[in-house]
């Protein structure tokens, strides 16, 4: 995930739903779609944090210890204190941590994990994964912890309609920047030693039937030799 550090985070598409967002929390269980860079995984978790501890379930670890690392610096705080990650042979948090990023394995090989936190996150659920499903299977209509299930692809209808949960959708990342080439100063790759190339012929103009009939010049008719 790449993070422009021209937009504040309160300028994300995802704030545009925060009230709804906070709303159905309260209510049960949510669906967010949202697409990519639109602010999903690094505000959620952090809007969460109201209701206490959050749980987020990053399908791969590197987006585990990345996200951790942006959310830590979005708190102010350095990482492995109020926000931190859990991988495979690796943990980097402490009790005062509010906000964990974990890997499903992670999840799932230590069960009471979860029961630690008021809301679970499932985020990039359209990976489907068999560990995601069986982590959905598993707190999909417990109410503790609170579950919110994020994507940028997924049929949010779809997911809200079996877990009873309210779907709420935000727009597309701005786009703030251009990106421009220019060819001033490059020389052809031609050898030294290469002769120049020559210059292109031109091209001529299109030939149509009419033309062929005003424009060719009329052929001589050949004159029969004498016969002797």
């Amino acid at each position: 995930m790449v993070h422009d550090e021209r937009v504040k985070p309160d300028e994300l598409p995802i704030h545009a739903v925060r009230a709804a967002f906070d709303a159905a929390l309260s209510a049960g269980p949510v669906v967010v779609s949202s697409p990519t860079g639109s602010g999903k995984s690094t505000e959620v978790p952090r809007w969460a944090t109201s209701r206490g501890r959050v749980l987020v379930v990053e399908p791969r670890r590197v987006a585990c210890r990345s996200l951790a690392a942006r959310v830590a610096e979005l708190e102010g705080t350095p990482l492995g204190t109020t926000v931190g990650y859990a991988v495979r042979d690796e943990s980097v948090s402490s009790e005062a941590t509010r906000i964990l990023f974990a890997t499903p394995g992670v999840v799932l090989h230590a069960r009471d994990l979860a029961s630690r936190f008021e809301t679970l996150v499932l985020d990039e659920f359209h990976e489907r994964s068999l560990d995601l499903d069986l982590l959905l299977s598993l707190f999909a209509g417990l109410g503790s912890p609170r579950l919110v299930v994020m994507s940028a692809t997924i049929d949010g209808d779809r997911v809200a309609r079996h877990l009873g949960a309210v779907h709420i959708t935000a727009g597309a990342a701005p786009t703030p920047w251009t990106c421009a080439t220019s060819t001033r100063g490059l020389r052809s790759p031609t050898p030294p030693s290469s002769p120049p190339a020559s210059p292109a012929p031109s091209r001529p103009p299109p030939t149509t039937l009419a033309t062929c009939w005003s424009s060719s010049p009329a052929r001589p008719r050949s004159t029969p030799a004498p016969v002797p």
